[in-house]
């Protein structure tokens, strides 16, 4: 299995149903296909980009989509910004669901041992998921990618907190 992110090249078009997805399938989807993001419209995957652990082998692709034809990769806002600030791409993953995603501009790794972020924005503040990070993989563009969008794409696996701290708990009450 190989885990696949699927994300369309101008986020703009999103509407607000439909999203990036995090998949695991035997083989990514080609050049031409056509997939659902949540929303009843189907977007044409353009391009496929592997991206591998380093001296792993294990592979993510980075699958892009549009709707209908696409302009030249050098336009898309992605590459444009990689050009410029060589960003990386943190997706954080727990239960097989992507659970959030962060971009770094200056393509920082991510820590493990944290709890996710909760993003209030009427209320202009920050708090924690019940989502904790627990092991990191970095991804790193193979050659044939050109005119890639992310300087590498970290990969946290994450773990639901409250379950896990109910075993101590449990442990302590037996005791």
């Amino acid at each position: 299995m190989s885990l696949i992110y699927i994300q369309p090249i101008n986020d703009e078009d999103l509407w607000p149903n439909e999203s990036t997805q995090v998949l695991h399938l035997a083989t990514p989807p080609a050049i031409g296909d056509r997939l659902p993001l949540g929303g009843p419209r189907v977007w044409d995957v353009v391009a496929v980009d592997e991206y591998q652990i380093p001296g792993n082998g294990g592979s993510l692709y980075l699958v892009h989509c549009n709707l209908g034809a696409a302009p030249p990769r050098e336009g898309w806002y992605q590459v444009k910004k990689y050009l410029t600030y060589s960003t990386s791409m943190q997706l954080y993953i727990g239960n097989d669901a992507l659970l959030h995603w962060h971009m770094s501009l200056d393509g920082s790794s991510p820590k493990t041992g944290v709890l996710l972020p909760r993003y209030n924005v009427r209320e202009h503040g920050v708090t924690a998921q019940p989502w904790g990070v627990e092991t990191i993989t970095q991804y790193m563009p193979t050659e044939a990618v050109e005119q890639p969008c992310y300087r590498s794409i970290w990969v946290g696996q994450c773990i639901y907190v409250p379950a896990v701290l109910e075993t101590p708990q449990e442990a302590l009450q037996a005791a």
